[in-house]
């Protein structure tokens, strides 16, 4: 709790990860309460250690959304075409919906099930970012840096869990 109380304390980037179905909701809540990104859909491979290339899926993105809310996909294109983009608009938001607005890499990451999300945790490792993870019996506690030992598969314990980091991270900021 002191690490996330310090990260909230500076306002830095706490990056949720939680693609489990039990997690999802509870990761969209937390985070939209502390306007930190997130990740609920599925890990894209190289999030964090190819952020340029992700970079250049999230500019198509928000060039899409702009178009649609602007009317110009409407004006310019067939309906077909206007589909093909909807699909797409779709699937980007999906994938990287969660971190659109993270400029740089986050200062720590929080997993919900660190086994469950393989790819996270050794895309953070790599880059030396630090991991706080909710982890089950079944998961390599040495992979993180800040292990909570709990039941990653409940919904309860994951609230439980996520309620306390929330609290953490809002302790210091709010009093600034």
């Amino acid at each position: 709790k002191e690490f996330i109380t310090k990260l909230g304390e500076e306002n830095k980037t706490i990056l949720f990860v939680g693609t489990k179905p039990e997690s999802r909701q509870i990761i969209l809540t937390i985070t939209e309460k502390l306007k930190q990104p997130f990740v609920t859909n599925r890990w894209i491979g190289g999030a964090m250690t190819n952020l340029p290339e992700i970079k250049k899926r999230i500019v198509r993105l928000k060039e899409l959304r702009e178009k649609k809310q602007s009317g110009e996909l409407e004006k310019k294109y067939t309906k077909k075409e206007q589909l093909l983009f909807d699909r797409e608009m779709k699937r980007l938001e999906e994938n990287f919906g969660g971190i659109i607005d993270m400029e740089k890499l986050p200062s720590a990451l929080f997993i919900i099930d660190p086994k469950h999300e393989e790819t996270a945790v050794l895309e953070a490792r790599q880059l030396k970012i630090p991991i706080i993870a909710l982890a089950n019996s079944d998961c390599d506690l040495t992979l993180v840096d800040y292990p909570l030992p709990g039941n990653d598969a409940a919904t309860s314990s994951i609230r439980f869990f996520v309620d306390e980091i929330a609290d953490a991270y809002l302790e210091k900021s709010a009093k600034k």
